[in-house]
């Protein structure tokens, strides 16, 4: 077993057979059989590059392959309809399918009619392992096909993966680890990164706090007259006058920091007061805040949780910036749950270890916390002027009857998102019925939505005779510095709806035979071999 730690990008790689320079050299990098694992990941994705640089011989047919097998709940051993096999499907060398695993060396067949968000795309030429042509495979794995919920307040977390890359010329098929689809205890980790490291925000950084979670904290993204932040649309997290909640990473400004470790400040004061208005929070007096978080380091080769809290008198340490953690720059954390709504502003003062102040650029971070969630509301289903009761039964008298929705979508603070109107039926059946969001109201940096009770404006038809399942949802916009919107409502009705005018036929029944991928007999696994040595050593290239 081998670990190798993934690299953030700040955006999505193009997964199209090329292993650029510009794309591929900053990643993480493992020495396979013939070649090297090399790994990058997002917020979304997990990109893999199987950079296969034995394989040194551009087929003309499609007997090349490979397997990516992932332990989805990491426990070390084939687990039956949980664990996965990736690869391809057989002649279809850009199409990746995704296998059940049933057990030891066994995986479930999958229709050909099989679609998922992940991907590959095969290629052959140069790469930052080998200017010699060789066979290259790009993939981009869907974090939720592989049960991976990407955040940065949690430790990294770990893909547990088994490879195989074969050839057809120079003919090999190689395993890593050995018994890769039998034996998954000793399956290499992929170490994902949480966050990009944040650096100077692109030189929007705070002059002390450099910013929260993934916003700057310059007065041109967060406000210091509204509390809220608004980042370019091109930027990795784009929000608009969005304002904070949960649980907040205050992030330092790497030079500042730096400079300051280098002359001595090893603690620091956190400065907090409140308003419920700007003007409040202005007049009111500052305390010491009083907080605790943990964060994981590395170590060479681990994470090592540590727990991080204030002193008798309120100071918080300051660590190396050249330390190594999970949520890099990470000055302090505060979650903002059991605080009001409303304004929250912060100051620092540092200190060196005998308790003298250290001098440091003067900033007040200004935050609008807002963590109650929109109000949403179903008043009605009308079917003419009746309401229509919760798991009640209407029949339409025709093609023009139809019911209107009596809803309401509102945030007191005036942070709505957007709302929506919807009705759900069938299987996987569904249509809007009407929407509305802040891009359109964008002029005003507060947005309430619909203060009272409002109805739809049309009739709105049903298609067939079904149960139906009506909702109204809301979004607030509130971020926790990783997500764009934190906040969301829902509420739902049920009733049937009898359409007697309107009369379905049967679908079309398409079969689809279920298929295996390369490298197994019906839906057993092939065995493959290990070999000594790993990466350009495996088929040493001839001079």
């Amino acid at each position: 077993m081998a670990t190798v730690r993934s690299a953030w990008t700040t955006a999505p790689l193009a997964v199209d057979g090329f292993l650029t320079p510009a794309e591929w050299s900053s990643a993480g990098s493992l020495p396979i059989p013939a070649g090297f694992l090399m790994v990058k990941n997002d917020a979304s994705s997990l990109y893999i590059a199987l950079d296969v640089v034995g394989d040194t011989g551009n087929d003309a047919g499609t007997n090349d392959y490979f397997w990516l097998y992932v332990d989805v709940d990491r426990n070390g051993a084939p687990t039956a309809h949980r664990d996965v096999l990736f690869s391809l499907f057989p002649g279809q060398p850009n199409r990746l399918g995704k296998w059940p695993v049933l057990g030891p060396g066994i995986t479930e067949p999958v229709p050909n009619t099989q679609v998922i968000a992940s991907s590959t795309r095969r290629g052959f030429g140069a790469s930052p392992n080998s200017a010699t042509p060789h066979r290259v495979w790009e993939i981009r794995l869907d974090l939720a096909e592989i049960g991976v919920n990407l955040s940065a307040s949690t430790t990294p977390p770990v893909v547990k993966v088994g490879i195989r890359v074969a050839s057809s010329s120079p003919a090999f098929v190689f395993d890593t680890p050995s018994n890769v689809a039998s034996d998954f205890s000793h399956f290499h980790d992929v170490v994902l990164a949480t966050s990009p490291d944040p650096g100077d925000y692109a030189g929007l950084a705070g002059a002390v706090m450099g910013g929260v979670g993934l916003i700057p904290a310059s007065a041109t993204v967060i406000s210091p007259t509204t509390g809220l932040a608004t980042t370019d649309p091109s930027y990795r997290l784009h929000v608009t006058n969005a304002g904070f909640g949960g649980v907040l990473d205050i992030l330092g400004n790497n030079v500042t920091i730096t400079s300051l470790f280098g002359v001595g400040a090893s603690k620091f004061v956190v400065r907090h007061r409140y308003g419920a208005t700007l003007a409040a929070a202005n007049a009111a007096a500052w305390s010491h805040l009083r907080t605790s978080w943990t964060n994981y380091r590395w170590d060479g080769s681990t994470y090592v949780l540590e727990s991080f809290g204030p002193d008798a008198a309120d100071m918080y340490p300051i660590l190396n910036p050249a330390g190594d953690y999970s949520i890099q720059k990470l000055l302090f954390q505060w979650s903002s749950y059991t605080a009001p709504n409303g304004f929250h502003q912060f100051e620092l003062d540092f200190f060196n270890a005998g308790g003298g102040p250290v001098a440091a650029p003067a900033q007040r971070l200004t935050l609008f916390v807002d963590n109650t969630a929109p109000d949403v509301q179903l008043f009605d289903i009308l079917h003419g002027d009746a309401p229509v009761p919760a798991c009640g039964m209407i029949t339409l008298t025709g093609p023009a009857d139809g019911v209107r929705i009596v809803y309401r979508a509102f945030d007191a603070e005036g942070l709505l998102g957007g709302y929506s109107v919807d009705a759900a039926w069938g299987q996987n059946q569904g249509a809007n019925i009407t929407s509305d969001n802040y891009a359109a109201h964008s002029a005003s940096t507060s947005w309430q939505g619909t203060t009272g009770p409002s109805a739809t404006t049309d009739l709105w038809h049903p298609p067939i005779t079904c149960a139906y399942t009506f909702s109204v949802s809301a979004s607030g916009r509130v971020t926790n510095g990783y997500s764009p919107n934190i906040q969301s409502s829902r509420t739902f009705r049920n009733i049937t709806i009898n359409v007697p005018f309107i009369t379905l036929k049967a679908p079309l029944r398409v079969e689809s035979k279920p298929l295996t991928p390369f490298g197994f007999t019906g839906n057993t696994a092939l065995k493959g071999t290990t070999p000594a040595k790993l990466g350009r050593e495996t088929i040493p290239l001839k001079p």
